[in-house]
């Protein structure tokens, strides 16, 4: 069994994981999870903790990738 967790976001944000639910996969309604998920896993690139809340973003070389 998988471990979950909840986070909180903007009602803004909600609505366009709602809208993706219908609109990512045509003729496949996904979950809010699986959309959430299927962000993370296409972003383009890692964010890092730094400390104090500074973040480095470290870009992925799309090259490497093919």
């Amino acid at each position: 069994m998988k471990n979950h967790k909840s986070v909180s976001v903007k009602s803004n944000t909600f609505d366009q994981i709602k809208k993706l639910t219908e609109t990512l996969l045509p003729k496949v309604k996904l979950s809010h999870a699986q959309v959430i998920e299927s962000a993370i896993q296409h972003c383009s690139h890692d964010v890092t903790n730094k400390g104090n809340n500074d973040y480095k973003n470290l870009h992925k070389n799309k090259t490497s990738q093919k």
